[in-house]
């Protein structure tokens, strides 16, 4: 196919793809509403897992019929929580995470959904004979009534896939309902719109639009493919971008595909900045464009940036094109910080290392976008070295001028503290850098030592992605000690006053709550668990509820505390409380000024014509304490202030005088009063003992103290080694992978004798040092997990004995608040949560009661532990557990009466913190050695690099000398004592140039014989041809004289000047021959060569006669060689340019002198003369070849022999009738 159908192709295709798009995302639309596909999915789905309930049951039926009644035999199917009966009484349970607090087993049904607070169920029953009840529980919703990282609620993924929604266990709902395979109602859902069937076409529309996207981009690259070969590269390039720019631009004003598309990745709740990146994949596709962009920058640059050094600027104009191109610089390092804060502020996930070491895919997602706009940093700087090393030098004065405003800017920034000091410090230090190779010379162009680049912008990048991280935090952390503030001095919450007041009348109204409270005995528990489930749920959540309960006389009903009558609390509350707006709700006050405020709630409730019961609510704030996770395990993440990451204290200061404080730190002892007399205390904060303050103002006399820890430069560091070897593992991954993919791994490889160097020691000590720290990683990390097993195994055992000594006497399990006050008190000891069972598996009591009021587990023991106790004998058991999503350990231990005989129960020790404690410690672990390893490879990077230097030096010293060994001039031997193998090297070089010098004096001589037998031949046959024509006219006038001519006078006049003609050519012939035979041995010495050739110039320089034009730089250009030869050169040049110029034209002389990047200068001599015939260019150079009449062909010959005697080389370029330009090409002294 002919190229200039293609693009119209791939135009119409992509067209084609977009319509059909459009058509399927229409019918997306459409098939939204229809919901009969997604319950016809559900249902099957349900189907699936009603027959895996069933089989289980069938299996547990089977064992209890098989007389296995243990646990340890009905646990080896444990696919669903189940739960077996015996006489209404629980003998088994499979799970201690699952509520089993069923109403009424005996009226469920074969297969129903029951509803309990933790959730929805799906309980599949199997009646055993003759007095057992098996039922398995599918899990279909749950329903924490608390949101946080640990506790996320919603619909089974096991089950329900990625549907979304919310169930209903009313048939009278009129929502969409799910039946059986039986054709039993289960229950209704309520869907999410994002959860329809019509996902389907969904898939469909972005598949179709994804094509017309990539069809598109396929006809703009053979649009630049055809520009292209016309030349075009400048205009295919900013076609090619321009096109990706403006399809980038269509989809996202077009909201594509995020519309279309509804998964994590563009979901804004993962990641959500601004219109560009609406979210995580719009923010990776933007990071594609911008490579993109910045690969073809690369390209093109690379192609222009050798004609940009042929250019002549003006030195004014240079200096602003290379501080324009810093500054471009200097932006484009802040636009990457800019990158860098954005990621941290609008993503809800952790990139720090020092807080986290989880990864998901969203997480691996991010980091991608961050490793692609790194390499899109990478390429516009590379684009930017390039053009800065193409353009003329700074002078000394320019850069250190360049770089003391830097120095001077850093220090203004860092004195005002502001966020960007670093980065100025990062530009004057790169700058810096660059400078000092440019005017070393070190480099031959920083941009082509492509391996040390990318290291150092990989380090550049590493460094602000960490340094933004840390001022991220930084600003995060005051925002919320501010909020954290606001919280402690607010004295009054008016949403919570209102909502309790509603929640108040409906309890009041509650006719089951009469109901319980009519009788003798109240069912108090009923009253506490709907109260705290069901009406205060939502925003009390953040409330730790208190339910006493008071019968129509007065005297209080649930465990009777100081406040054991109504009139005693009534007392309190006129004494140490305020009114707020609502009556009989009441404000608590404290005289300590860190104590939270409480609510009272009296709430009278009618049980009778003639009296009435009443309720009291006690409402506390649950203080989050930053060592443990269970506040912020019960607490809604709305509610909760992230400063838990950094050990949080606080003190109040009244007057300059410290009242009171909470937390670890030390404030009598360690912070200073006198900082509260500074402002920045106030505003930015400040740091002290290793902590970071900051001060609020509570009123005139009051202020509050919030210290965490300080965020160390070791946290810093941490940062940056891991994005430091991150990009640095990805990019050798991704150039390894391209290597091999190109079959070019060997080629890229064959690298020179230095880098190989560097390589082999940066390996040879990097891998086992990685295979080491590895070893040591697990090492540690296993010891630690041994250690804290035997930490709780300890810890538990003196809890066992203090609790068995505590219950010698019996009386202690009698009562429940004794119980909890005797657990309470040892779990403050032993700081370690306790919870006791019966010997029977259910919970007593436990010093952490929350956790099961607020359903996270159930108060049955852990079955497993169960076995291992009762039935396997074992002293204890150490087990993993899950709470919502926290993995915690937990200690198991028997409790037995004195001697050991009688099992009185069970001591649960749940360490809630071990997977955190765990965590911190492989923290600290995976970052000292992240550490270690940055720190080591950038040393011995260094290192590698020196030993490179110092194995090389002498090579490179050899290599010059081997580059200057010639047959004709005189070779240097080099001296070297060491007797290394570089010593060999060397005494084999000496003897080369021995035995070299033994063969050019054979040669020469060889040389000198050959070249006078040459030169008679030559000489003879030149001075042959002059004799002839004068033989023939002395002959011819002897002729005449013989006959006695009449003009025999002017015959003699004639001939006579033809002899002398012919003579003067012998005489010139002999003098050319005899010049270059007997030129003088070089004298080398170090010559300005401007000098000498403008000295040339105005010798042959005649304004009556020729027009010169002489192009040099200012600065001078030494080159070792002989004086007296360069000038008969460039005078041999000049007078042949000026013969070779026709008559009838006048004649234009070019010269130039200009440096090139190796290190050399080109002379260049350009004249306007008829040209060198292609059919003689070759034998221009030949002695004794001249096309000019006059000419012994002998000035071209010296000329050669006299440039190559200085190292150099000459060349020319010639065009018939329009002129030759001569090139001499010397390298500088």
């Amino acid at each position: 196919m002919k190229f200039r159908h293609r693009p119209f192709l791939f135009l119409l295709v992509a067209l084609f793809c977009l319509v059909l798009g459009w058509i399927f995302s229409r019918r997306s639309g459409e098939q939204a509403t229809d919901q009969a596909k997604s319950i016809a999915t559900l249902e099957t789905r349900i189907d699936t897992v009603l027959g895996q309930a069933n089989r289980q049951g069938l299996h547990l039926e089977g064992e209890l019929l098989a007389g296995n009644h243990d646990f340890q035999s009905l646990l080896q199917v444990n696919q669903f929580p189940a739960f077996i009966f015996e006489n209404d009484e629980l003998i088994f349970w499979s799970d201690n995470t699952t509520l089993s607090d069923f109403e009424s087993i005996h009226d469920l049904k074969s297969e129903q959904v029951v509803e309990n607070k933790s959730g929805k169920y799906l309980v599949v029953k199997h009646a055993v004979e003759p007095d057992f009840l098996v039922l398995v529980c599918v899990p279909l919703e749950v329903n924490y009534g608390i949101r946080n990282r640990y506790l996320v609620s919603g619909l089974n993924p096991a089950v329900f896939s990625n549907i979304k929604g919310t169930l209903v266990a009313d048939l009278s709902a009129g929502l969409p309902e799910v039946y059986s395979e039986r054709g039993n109602y289960l229950f209704s859902i309520r869907f999410d719109k994002e959860s329809l069937a019509g996902s389907d076409y969904n898939l469909l529309a972005v598949a179709f639009v994804g094509l017309a996207v990539l069809f598109f981009i396929a006809w703009i690259y053979q649009i630049r493919l055809g520009l292209f070969q016309g030349g075009f590269r400048t205009r295919g390039v900013l076609v090619f971008l321009f096109g990706l720019v403006a399809i980038r631009f269509l989809l996202l004003y077009l909201n594509l595909p995020s519309s279309l598309l509804r998964v994590g990745l563009f979901d804004p709740r993962q990641y959500a900045a601004s219109f560009w990146s609406p979210s995580l994949g719009d923010l990776l596709i933007n990071a594609v464009l911008l490579l993109v962009i910045g690969l073809e920058m690369v390209w093109l640059c690379r192609k222009k940036v050798a004609a940009l050094g042929q250019f002549n600027f003006d030195p004014k104009v240079s200096v602003g094109l290379k501080l324009g191109l810093l500054a471009v610089f200097y932006f484009l390092l802040y636009l990457l910080y800019h990158f860098y804060s954005s990621v941290y502020t609008n993503s809800s996930l952790v990139l720090d290392i020092t807080q986290s070491l989880q990864f998901d895919k969203y997480k691996i997602a991010l980091l991608t976008a961050v490793l692609v706009h790194t390499g899109a940093f990478m390429a516009f700087t590379y684009v930017l070295l390039l053009l800065f090393f193409a353009l003329p030098e700074f002078l000394f004065r320019q850069s250190l001028a360049i770089l003391i405003s830097l120095g001077l800017i850093f220090i203004f920034v860092n004195f005002l503290e502001h966020e960007v000091a670093f980065l100025v410090f990062a530009a004057f230090a790169l700058t810096a850098l660059v400078l000092v190779w440019q005017s070393w010379e070190v480099t031959a162009g920083l941009p082509h030592r492509n391996y040390f680049y990318i290291v150092i912008f990989i380090a550049l990048s590493s460094w602000t992605g960490s340094m933004a991280l840390y001022q991220n935090y930084h600003n995060q952390l005051q925002i919320h000690k501010r909020q954290f503030a606001k919280s402690l001095g607010q004295e009054t919450d008016v949403m919570t006053e209102y909502l309790l007041e509603n929640a108040s009348k409906a309890i009041a109204a509650d006719p089951l709550f009469r109901k319980k409270l009519k009788g003798a005995v109240p069912d108090i528990d009923f009253i506490e668990q709907k109260i705290r489930r069901y009406y205060l749920r939502g925003d009390f959540e953040k409330y730790e509820t208190d339910v006493r309960v008071f019968d129509v006389t007065g005297h209080q009903q649930n465990q009777p505390d100081s406040m054991h009558s109504l009139a005693v609390l009534q007392r309190m509350v006129r004494t140490q409380s305020l009114k707020t707006a609502y009556p009989d709700l009441f404000l608590l006050r404290s005289k300590d000024p860190l104590s939270t405020q409480k609510y009272l709630k009296i709430i009278p409730v009618p049980v009778s014509a003639h009296g009435k019961a009443t309720i009291v609510l006690e409402l506390s704030p649950k203080k989050l304490t930053p060592r443990s996770v269970i506040p912020e395990l019960l607490v809604d993440e709305k509610y909760v202030q992230p400063l838990q990451s950094k050990s949080l204290s606080y003190a109040i200061y009244r007057n300059g005088e410290l009242v009171s404080s909470e937390g670890d730190y030390d404030y009598g002892f360690r912070f200073d009063p006198q900082w509260l007399e500074s402002e920045r205390i106030f505003t930015s904060g400040r740091t002290g003992k290793n902590r970071d303050h900051l001060a609020i103002k509570l009123s005139e006399d009051t202020t509050l103290v919030i210290s965490t820890t300080r965020y160390l430069l070791r946290d810093i560091w941490s940062n940056f080694s891991f994005l430091f070897l991150l990009h640095l593992l990805v990019f050798l991954a991704g150039m390894g992978s391209y290597s091999l993919a190109r079959g070019e791994f060997l080629t890229r490889f064959r690298t020179n004798f230095s880098t190989k160097i560097q390589i082999f020691l940066t390996l040879g000590i990097m891998l086992p040092l990685l295979l080491i720290s590895v070893s040591i990683g697990s090492l540690v990390t296993a010891s630690y997990k041994s250690d804290l097993t035997d930490t709780y195994e300890k810890r538990g055992q003196l809890i066992q004995d203090n609790l068995a000594a505590a219950l010698k006497n019996g009386t202690l399990l009698a009562s429940k608040t004794r119980l909890e006050k005797v657990l309470t008190d040892f779990s403050n000891l032993s700081e370690a949560d306790i919870n006791f069972y019966d010997a029977t598996g259910k919970l007593q009591a436990s010093s952490q009661p929350l956790i099961f009021e607020a359903g996270l587990l159930s108060k049955l023991i852990n079955p497993q532990a169960y076995a291992a106790i009762v039935e396997n004998k074992k002293k204890n058991v150490l087990l993993g557990e899950k709470a919502g999503l926290l993995n915690f350990s937990s200690l198991y231990l028997p409790l037995y009466a004195e001697g050991n005989r009688d099992l009185l129960g069970f001591i649960g020790l749940p360490f809630f913190d071990s997977e955190k404690e765990l965590n911190l410690k492989l923290i600290e672990l995976t970052t000292t050695i992240l550490n270690i390893f940055t720190i080591m490879f950038i040393g011995f990077m260094v290192l590698t690099y020196l030993a490179a230097r110092v194995l090389t030096v002498p090579l490179n010293l050899i290599t010059e000398k081997l580059k200057q060994t010639t047959l004709t001039g005189q070779n240097e031997r080099i001296t070297y004592t060491s007797n290394d193998e570089i010593g060999l090297l060397v005494k084999e070089y000496n003897q080369m140039i021995s035995k070299l010098e033994e063969s050019r004096n054979e040669l020469a001589l060889k040389e000198k014989e050959a070249a006078w037998r040459e030169m008679a031949r030559q000489v003879a046959h030149e001075i042959k041809n002059p004799l002839t024509p004068m033989k023939l006219s002395l002959q011819y006038l002897q002729k005449a004289i013989a006959e006695k001519r009449d003009n025999v006078e002017a015959l003699i006049s004639k001939i006579s000047q033809t002899l002398i003609t012919n003579i003067d050519i012998l005489s010139d012939i002999a003098t050319s021959f005899s010049s270059f035979t007997a030129m003088p041995d070089l004298k080398s010495e170090r010559i300005d060569l401007g000098t000498v050739l403008k000295r040339s110039v105005d010798l042959n320089f005649d304004p009556a006669t020729a027009r010169f034009e002489v192009t040099m730089p200012e600065e001078p250009l030494e080159v070792m060689a002989d004086e007296n030869l360069m000038t008969r050169t460039f005078n041999n040049l000049f007078l042949n340019a000026l013969q070779a110029i026709p008559t009838g034209r006048e004649p234009f002389i070019q010269v130039g002198l200009r440096k090139l990047a190796d290190n050399k200068a080109l002379i260049s001599i350009q004249d306007n003369g008829t040209g060198i015939p292609e059919e003689v260019r070759e034998k221009v150079f030949i002695p004794n070849f001249s096309t000019k009449y006059t000419g012994s062909g002998i000035g071209l010959a010296v000329a050669k022999k006299g440039i190559e005697s200085a190292g150099g080389r000459i060349w020319f370029e010639t065009v018939e009738n329009e002129g030759t330009t001569f090139y001499i090409e010397l390298p500088l002294a």
